[in-house]
C-alpha cells in the first residue's frame, strides 16, 4: 500500500478513537468530515464558542474556533480539533479536555 493510503486508514484511526472517546459528554457534540484529519464538534447553545477556545488553548488542548474556516451555519458555533498529532497524544490528551469540559 502507498504512503497515502497508510496515512488515510492511520488518521481514520485517530478519527474514530476521538470521536468515540468524545461521547457522553453535553458540552461537545462531534460529527465526522470525511477524509478529513479534524473533527469537527459543535458547541452547546450556551457556550461561547471563542472563549471556550481561549480557554482550551490556554490549557494546552490545541483547537480552532469552527468561526476560523469560514462563517456558515455549520461552523459559526463550533469547533475543530486537528488529530494529526500522534495517536498517544489523542489518548492522553482526551481525558484531560474532558476534564476541562466538566
Amino acid at each position: 500500500a502507498s504512503w497515502f493510503t497508510e496515512m488515510n486508514k492511520e488518521y481514520e484511526v485517530r478519527r474514530n478513537l476521538f470521536f468515540k472517546n468524545l461521547q457522553g459528554q453535553d458540552v461537545l457534540k462531534p460529527f465526522k468530515a470525511p477524509g478529513a484529519f479534524y473533527l469537527w464538534c459543535e458547541v452547546s447553545k450556551d457556550i461561547d464558542v471563542n472563549k471556550l477556545s481561549e480557554y482550551l488553548a490556554a490549557e494546552g488542548v490545541g483547537n480552532a474556533p469552527g468561526d476560523c474556516f469560514g462563517h456558515t451555519p455549520t461552523s459559526l458555533h463550533s469547533i475543530r480539533f486537528a488529530f494529526s498529532c500522534s495517536k498517544q497524544m489523542i489518548e492522553e490528551g482526551t481525558p484531560k479536555l474532558l476534564t476541562l469540559l466538566e
